[in-house]
């Protein structure tokens, strides 16, 4: 796929655009490469614009992503003391899950490990709050058993007693079991040994995936 056509994408949230080679975007993102194979391609065309809408996710994590494509990572500006934010890994997370992007979910899901179980000892560590609202976020934009998923269950199990962490309102976190009763149910069954969830949480390694190769792609 190389960008000898001189294709750009355009991508569009609200009222920001991007102008991206397209060779940039294939890259890392199997949804990118799925939609370049569908597009007609003449030789000699020229330079020319795919447009393409991102209205459902935020412009500051799909420049993330971009940052996340020319150079390998990113920069996260997640201000953890603001606990009625989702978390920017998290929505990252999600961004990568509809590009299909493993490696940009892999670079966010460890800043989320990160977040709630690198350095639990240093004086001076953030843990933010865990909300309802961020887990109804992921339950209600992942599928289940997503890698996102499981590592929220251990986040919620970690952290159940802490009441610094998970704070209660009982109105909330009903209305979010009677929504999410996956969500609920999973959750009890961990609860029956907080010890034993409090010692299997383990590196983010666990929760990283392969990305996925163009030859199997072509295949589905």
């Amino acid at each position: 796929m190389a960008s000898a056509t001189g294709t750009y994408w355009q991508i569009a949230i609200d009222n920001q655009t991007w102008t991206l080679p397209e060779d940039l975007l294939l890259v890392d993102s199997a949804f990118f490469r799925d939609r370049a194979r569908k597009i007609s391609r003449k030789d000699g065309e020229g330079i020319r614009l795919v447009y393409f809408d991102l209205s459902n996710f935020d412009p500051e994590i799909f420049e993330m992503f971009v940052e996340f494509v020319k150079t390998g990572k990113y920069t996260s500006t997640d201000d953890l003391h603001d606990e009625g934010r989702i978390r920017n890994s998290v929505r990252a997370w999600v961004l990568g899950d509809f590009l299909k992007a493993a490696n940009f979910r892999n670079c966010a899901i460890k800043e989320f490990h990160e977040i709630y179980f690198s350095d639990l000892k240093a004086p001076d560590k953030v843990v933010p709050v865990v909300t309802p609202a961020l887990i109804d976020y992921i339950m209600s934009r992942t599928k289940p058993d997503t890698m996102l998923q499981r590592l929220l269950y251990r986040v919620c199990a970690f952290y159940w007693e802490d009441t610094k962490v998970v704070q209660v309102d009982e109105e909330k976190w009903f209305d979010l079991f009677d929504k999410h009763t996956r969500f609920s149910n999973k959750l009890l069954k961990g609860l029956n040994d907080v010890v034993q969830a409090r010692a299997n949480v383990g590196g983010f390694s666990q929760y990283l995936e392969v990305e996925e190769s163009e030859s199997d792609e072509e295949k589905k």
